[in-house]
C-alpha cells in the first residue's frame, strides 16, 4: 500500500515511484517494478492518502524525494535528508511501544515526548469499587484512560552538519592550510583531504 513520507510525499510500497496528483513517476532512472497498476493496492489507497491536501506541495514533495534519490541516496536516506524531524501522535502507550521498535530499527531516536491529560474513567473506577469492595479503589486509586502521546522523533545522523558544499570549499582549504602551516596536520594528510574537498566540486 502507498504512504506518505515525512515531507509529504505519496510513496509507492516498493519505494520506487512517487504520486503527481495524477500519475506514478518513478523515483529514480530505470526502476527495477512497473509503475503501480490502475487495480493495485498503492492505486486505491490514493484517494485516502490525499484527500484534502494540496495536490502541489504533495508534487513538489515527490520532486525533491527524486532528486535526492538521483544522487544516489536510499530512498530512507533521502527522506531523512529532507526531513530529519517527524512528529507522531500515538492514541496510547501501547501504540507508542510497537512503533518504537520500527522507529529504533530505521535509526530514528525520541527526543520529546507530551502527553494529553489522562481522564478518568467513571465506570471502572465505580466497577473497581464495587467488585473488590473498595480495597481495589484504596490500593490503586481511581482507573484512568490513558491519554495520547506525541512524540518527536529525530535522526542523529542527519542532524549532523552537512558535508561541505562547492561554496563553503574553499574556507575549508584555508583552514586545512592553516592547520597545517600551524604543524597540526602533516603534509600528505592536508593533501588526502585537499582531494577529498576539491572532488566535491
Amino acid at each position: 500500500m502507498a504512504r506518505v513520507t515525512p515531507g509529504g510525499a505519496v510513496v509507492s510500497d516498493d519505494g520506487n515511484w512517487f504520486w503527481s496528483g495524477w500519475r506514478w513517476i518513478e523515483l529514480a532512472a530505470n526502476p527495477p517494478t512497473d509503475a503501480p497498476g490502475l487495480l493495485s493496492k498503492e492505486r486505491r489507497s490514493i484517494p485516502s492518502l490525499v484527500k484534502g491536501r494540496d495536490l502541489g506541495e504533495m508534487k513538489r514533495a515527490g520532486e525533491a524525494l527524486a532528486a535526492q534519490t538521483a544522487t544516489g541516496q536510499s530512498l530512507v536516506d533521502a527522506e531523512v535528508a529532507l526531513n530529519p524531524v517527524q512528529v507522531k501522535h500515538y492514541k496510547d502507550a501501547k501504540e507508542y511501544e510497537r512503533d518504537t521498535q520500527t522507529m529504533s530499527a530505521a535509526g530514528w531516536k525520541p527526543q520529546g515526548q507530551t502527553s494529553e491529560d489522562s481522564k478518568v474513567a467513571a465506570g471502572r473506577t465505580l466497577g473497581k469499587a464495587v467488585a473488590t469492595g473498595g480495597i481495589g479503589l484504596l490500593l490503586t486509586g481511581r482507573s484512568k484512560k490513558g491519554g495520547g502521546i506525541t512524540v518527536t522523533w529525530v535522526r542523529p545522523e542527519a542532524a549532523a552538519s552537512p558535508s561541505p558544499t562547492g561554496d563553503d570549499i574553499p574556507s575549508k582549504l584555508r583552514e586545512l592550510a592553516d592547520l597545517r602551516d600551524k604543524g597540526i596536520l602533516t603534509d600528505s594528510e592536508f593533501e588526502a583531504k585537499k582531494a577529498e574537498l576539491l572532488s566535491r566540486l
